[in-house]
């Protein structure tokens, strides 16, 4: 490879990254083309071309021929000769010599050509020396410059010129609005929303610690500490490891500390909603029902637990709703409890198919009594590319005429 061309092409990725870097300063612009290149190399590739090919730092060396096909990459082409291909070197014409001039011409416009030679050189150097300044008052950023380092839970905001947070210690990194604004580490409750009632995508992501702890992260991405990819929540995941009681509520069947809330008559019907898939409230599924079959009632969150259905099933039956009260953070007028399956099958190349078995029950928990009108057995198969988009299509599929109690 020319090395007069790869200084040509480090020149250029440096220039491209100044345009969307918000820092100029030379780790951030390194870092930058790292993560746009997808960390396929260590941002200390692109800073020793910077410190060769821009610093003038000849004790570098040149970069492999691979790390210039992806500065290549970076700049738009396929590979260095993808590159060179569309970038070719200008030729250089000769022209022919004009004829030497007469001794006595020279002597008559030799002062003429000092001076002329001298304004030029003078103008030149003034050029020379304000491209310097300028180039470098860009390498070397103001206070104000902004790059960001996580502390605690949360990105922060920081100088460039700084290497790491004075606090958490972390080391500085590029400024990114998107971690800013929504990526934090936060603490769960079963209470949760874990995935979208509109699209059961997951809105949760976690990392298991060294410690078999598991922490969580409101969006996706590299976990801020240890650079590993955060995975998505997942059902198996809530059930072993989220507390099954939010904070304050007690587990015990015969916890006195429990207060049951009064009996209060109100013009609006309220109601919890909980559908069960594998042990877990099925967010999917209750957003459904709520628009659908359950859209003129005040909906509430539900502290019940899976494992103590049958429980609260028996003692709705029994006619005894106060003892359920025990387990509700309000008074309602109804519960809904019920199960969803859903069964996946690839018969046709592409296509996912999904069956959904959905069961619910509603009772009062003034009487105890089941509405009959209310409780459904449905069953309903969609079709998608990938398994959620299938259990999306069944989703869309719930729904009735409003059933008035």
């Amino acid at each position: 490879m020319d090395d007069k061309r790869i200084d040509e092409i480090v020149h250029k990725i440096f220039e491209k990254a100044k345009q969307e870097c918000a820092s100029h300063a030379r780790y951030a612009l390194s870092n930058h083309i790292a993560n746009e290149m997808n960390n396929v190399f260590s941002y200390r590739t692109p800073e020793r071309a910077y410190k060769r090919y821009i610093e003038k730092d000849n004790r570098k060396g040149e970069p492999n021929e691979e790390s210039v096909d992806f500065f290549c990459q970076y700049l738009g082409y396929e590979n260095y000769k993808g590159y060179i291909t569309r970038n070719p070197k200008e030729k250089v014409i000769l022209k022919a010599f004009p004829k030497p001039l007469k001794p006595e011409l020279l002597r008559g416009n030799f002062k003429d050509w000092i001076l002329s030679i001298t304004i030029i050189l003078g103008i030149l150097s003034f050029f020379i020396l304000g491209v310097q300044f300028f180039s470098k008052k860009q390498d070397f950023p103001l206070e104000s410059s902004t790059c960001m380092a996580w502390v605690k839970d949360h990105y922060e905001e920081v100088s460039c010129n700084l290497q790491f947070h004075p606090i958490s210690g972390m080391q500085i990194v590029p400024y990114d609005i998107k971690l800013i604004t929504n990526f934090r580490k936060i603490e769960v409750t079963i209470l949760t929303t874990f995935f979208s009632e509109e699209t059961g995508k997951p809105l949760i992501w976690y990392y298991k610690n060294r410690d078999s702890e598991i922490e969580y992260f409101t969006a996706p991405g590299f976990h801020p500490v240890t650079g590993k990819t955060l995975k998505a929540i997942t059902e198996y995941i809530i059930e072993k490891y989220v507390p099954k009681y939010p904070p304050n509520i007690g587990n015990d069947e015969d916890d006195d500390g429990i207060e049951i809330p009064p009996i209060v008559d109100t013009n609006d019907l309220e109601m919890i909603t909980l559908i069960f898939n594998k042990n877990m409230p099925d967010q999917g599924v209750m957003g459904q029902l709520k628009k659908t079959y359950f859209r003129p009632y005040t909906h509430l969150v539900s502290t019940l637990n899976s494992s103590r259905l049958n429980t609260y099933r028996q003692e709705l039956l029994s006619g005894n709703p106060l003892e359920i009260r025990k387990y509700v953070t309000k008074n309602v007028d109804y519960i809904c409890v019920g199960f969803v399956e859903y069964l996946y099958s690839n018969k046709v190349a592409n296509v996912t198919t999904c069956d959904m078995r959905l069961n619910f029950n509603v009772y009062s928990t003034k009487t105890g009594a089941e509405q009959l009108n209310l409780s459904q057995s449905i069953l309903v198969s969609g079709a998608g590319y990938s398994e959620i988009e299938a259990k999306n299509n069944c989703l869309e599929k719930i729904g009735d005429p409003l059933i008035e109690l």
